[in-house]
């Protein structure tokens, strides 16, 4: 962050462009923007609160980074049997290792569309297989949903359970760390472990009758940030035009 001391009424846009720059050589352009909002909102703040005597929010006169292309990247069912038999899970026992652990979590959350954290922290008290839902009291914007669970996930919850505490007995580092190797062993370093949200939100969106319902089971509270959540293939679309 930019060292303030006590010349924070100097500052200007110029001092916030220069660290803005060397930021962008450490981080990635979307970490830069939202690192840069924050500063923002510091600021406005601090001026309109706090006391501070500048003219003006000095961030206001910085460009923010250009905002990165949306992944498109889709999960292919031979990606997904791939991985998940480098992993060592045979999709109808209990896994008993790490790495089918990891597995059996990337198949939720095909089945889901949930974030990796989300189904790390599921527990079998949240989970209510005959009303066909899972309750999720804390997500990523801090609002409780319910996510509705397919015939698939529910086979693959009855797979793992009924039991008691955390559904997937792994720790996020570790998850992080086996699915890495796993898709790298197999040639797949394109396919990320939050890939499979976006497949399951793509595959939903052709059985939902509209794009509020699609935002209720992924969570997404502005409907432009889920659209990067979409990605069609062109054969899809076509097949609907007939």
């Amino acid at each position: 962050w930019p060292d303030f001391g006590s010349a924070a009424q100097a500052f200007t846009g110029q001092d916030i462009a220069r660290w803005r720059d060397a930021r962008l050589l450490q981080v990635s352009s979307a970490s830069v923007a939202r690192e840069l909002n924050l500063l923002s909102a510091v600021f406005t703040r601090a001026i309109k609160e706090w006391g501070l005597a500048v003219p003006t929010n000095p961030c206001w006169m910085v460009s923010k980074p250009r905002k990165p292309r949306a992944r498109t990247q889709r999960v292919r069912q031979e990606d997904r049997a791939a991985i998940v038999a480098r992993l060592g899970w045979d999709e109808t026992s209990v896994p008993t290792t790490s790495r089918q652990w990891a597995a059996a979590v990337f198949c939720f959350a095909l089945e889901t569309a949930m974030r990796k954290g989300e189904v790390l922290a599921l527990h079998w008290d949240d989970v209510h297989l005959e009303q066909r839902y899972a309750h999720l009291e804390l997500t990523k914007n801090g609002d409780a949903r319910d996510v509705p669970l397919s015939s698939a996930a529910i086979a693959l919850l009855e797979k793992l359970g009924p039991g008691q505490g955390k559904v997937f007995k792994i720790a996020t580092g570790n998850m992080d760390k086996v699915f890495r190797q796993a898709r790298r062993d197999c040639g797949l370093l394109h396919v990320r472990l939050h890939d499979a949200r976006r497949e399951a939100a793509t595959r939903m969106a052709s059985k939902l009758s509209n794009v509020l319902e699609l935002a209720a089971v992924t969570g997404h509270r502005e409907l432009r940030v889920l659209r990067d959540y979409y990605a069609p293939r062109p054969q899809e679309l076509a097949a609907k035009l007939g």
